[in-house]
């Protein structure tokens, strides 16, 4: 997904709100769903946009979507005409999803949330938004969250690791995004979380001058230390190319 830069030489109502639609089901086409709070954001509309999202809603371009692991939090996801607004205007819609039965019981939707939180409070600082789903090229196991192409034409994955895993977990995770990196799929990675004590806990692995590895048992799924180890200091700019940082809680 492009990100849709707001344009603010436009003067008319008409326009106006034609784009501020583009932004918003184009998050949603992305996304599959998300937070008033983080669509508004997109906005950077400091006016209450809840009458701007009952509008879409009532007009058929959104709907409601309730899920059993967010409380009850109130959450949008696109509806047939949502889309058909966006392929009239040449965006591909192929991934759209408006099955809401499908994201009820979704049980990754609180992560999926934080990673749009991030990239949300980021935007600026990107041109382009892969979502997990929508990532091909790179197998399930080493796919990141999300792939984001900065300014400068590079692109880096993102990981959001919303609990902490285990010590075999992480390991696996820092090999994996190593490889893919050097098999030049992405240029980077950036590991984000809600506390300083997860983050300060994967930088103390991060630096281990050896990171073991671990093999994964085909039956059980287990992740079994195999006596081997990675050599981190043996990939140039390695070490400079994984970043931390902790989400931003507003």
């Amino acid at each position: 997904m492009k990100i849709v830069k707001k344009d603010y030489s436009l003067k008319r109502t008409i326009d106006i709100k034609e784009e501020k639609m583009t932004i918003v089901l184009s998050w949603l086409l992305e996304f599959r769903f998300s937070t008033p709070r983080i669509l508004a954001s997109l906005l950077e509309h400091n006016k209450n946009t809840s009458p701007f999202f009952s509008s879409l809603v009532k007009d058929g371009f959104i709907k409601q979507l309730i899920n059993v692991h967010t409380n009850k939090e109130r959450l949008f996801m696109l509806t047939k005409q949502g889309v058909d607004f966006l392929e009239v205007r040449e965006i591909d819609v192929s991934n759209a999803l408006t099955v809401s039965s499908r994201l009820e019981r979704y049980s990754m939707i609180l992560h999926d949330v934080g990673v749009q939180n991030f990239i949300a409070s980021k935007k600026d600082n990107y041109l382009e938004i892969i979502w997990d789903k929508n990532i091909v090229g790179i197998d399930d196991r080493s796919r990141p969250d999300a792939l984001l192409k900065l300014k400068n034409g590079y692109w880096i994955g993102l990981e959001y690791e919303r609990w902490r895993k285990s010590l075999a977990r992480i390991f696996t995770s820092y090999v994996n995004q190593a490889k893919q990196i050097t098999q030049g799929k992405y240029g980077g990675v950036y590991f984000v979380f809600n506390t300083k004590i997860d983050h300060d806990h994967y930088v103390e692995l991060f630096d281990y001058e050896r990171w073991p590895l671990f093999s994964k048992d085909s039956s059980t799924g287990q992740l079994s230390n195999n006596g081997r180890f990675f050599e981190p200091n043996q990939v140039e700019n390695l070490r400079q190319i994984f970043k931390f940082e902790v989400l931003a809680c507003e």
